[in-house]
Order: C-alpha cells, then sequence, then structure tokens
C-alpha cells in the first residue's frame, strides 16, 4: 500500500539543531499533504519529497524545496514530476539526479501488470535530473513484481527490495544497480 492518503502530513525544520531550537513547517501551504519519502541533498542545500497535496489531487510526484529562504524570507517549492502515475520514495544519487519508485505502467515493451493478481502495475525504479525533471525521466527495467524502497549505497549504486513471487516463494529480496539503471543485481 505505497499510495495510501492519510492527510495532515508536513515536512518541518529544526533550527538550530537542539532542543530549544525553532521548528518551521516548511509546507504550511499544503496542509492537507501527505508524504511519501524525503531525502537531504549530498551538500545539505535542498531536500527531494514525494508528496500528494490534497484530497483533490490523485497522485504522489516528486518535489524539491532549498532550505536556504530567499529574499522574502520564503523556501520555493518545485514540483518536477507529474502525470497519472505516482512517483514516490525519492532520493538522490550521483551525476546530479534523483532516483525513485514510480507506478508508471508504460515501458518499451508495453503496459505491465504485476504477476500476483495481474491488475495493478508493478512499480519500478525511475530517474530524473534535479534540475530537469520529467523532461529527463528515464525508466529503469521493469520486473513483474513490485520493486520498493531504494537507498543510495556507499559505492554510488542504488540499492533497492523487490517483492517476489516464484512459485511457492513469496519473498523480498535485495538488488542493486548503477546509476543509470544498468547491472541490475541481485544481492541477497
Amino acid at each position: 500500500d505505497y499510495t495510501r492518503y492519510v492527510p495532515g502530513g508536513s515536512l518541518n525544520i529544526l533550527e538550530p539543531a537542539r532542543p530549544d531550537g525553532k521548528v518551521t513547517n516548511l509546507t504550511a501551504d499544503f496542509p492537507e499533504a501527505d508524504f511519501n519519502g524525503a531525502d537531504v541533498s549530498f551538500d545539505a542545500k535542498e531536500i527531494v519529497f514525494s508528496m500528494r497535496p490534497g484530497r483533490g489531487d490523485d497522485y504522489y510526484h516528486i518535489y524539491r524545496l532549498r532550505l536556504e529562504p530567499g529574499p522574502d524570507g520564503t523556501r520555493e517549492i518545485v514540483q518536477l514530476t507529474a502525470g497519472s502515475r505516482n512517483d514516490i520514495t525519492p532520493i538522490y544519487i550521483p551525476g546530479q539526479r534523483i532516483a525513485f519508485v514510480t507506478d508508471e505502467m508504460y515501458t518499451e515493451m508495453g503496459t505491465r501488470a504485476d504477476e500476483y493478481n495481474h491488475q495493478r502495475a508493478a512499480t519500478q525504479l525511475a530517474s530524473i535530473s534535479v534540475d530537469g525533471g520529467d523532461a529527463d525521466r528515464r525508466l529503469f527495467s521493469q520486473n513483474l513484481s513490485h520493486t520498493v524502497a531504494p537507498f543510495l549505497r556507499s559505492d554510488g549504486r542504488i540499492g533497492y527490495s523487490r517483492w517476489e513471487h516464484l512459485g511457492p516463494v513469496n519473498d523480498v529480496k535485495l538488488f542493486v544497480a548503477n546509476p543509470d539503471g544498468t547491472q541490475m543485481l541481485g544481492v541477497a
């Protein structure tokens, strides 16, 4: 249930980062928002997150927010993805890119449904550039099982888990892939 909408979430910052610091709601303009993943950039100057802004919005998309306020004291939120699909659990990866999980159903091989009940889209990894968003969207190869929980490994590759159904086996396995989506390998 990767896209269960529960309104009323927020992203906050504590400045300075100590018990007597001030808490600032970075997403106060979205009081009915729900979030699915956030990550801090390598230089700690911005964050990327997945948000469904409100009840009238049907999908989670990727947003970026610079942590340093502008001259007017506000922090601009930029939407990076759009469309009739959910984009969740973003992480920064090398090469000024962001990797995430998407339920986008179409690939060059056609429309895919998961192997379990053949009705829902199977989630897969994708990436966008930090500045280009969907204009530079790249889908990784897709499996018929759900890919979830990407994380950046110390060697720069993307780690992730994948729910597998193979005969009587129904479990989760760990995989790695290069930031460009090549060399997807099972590791555990």
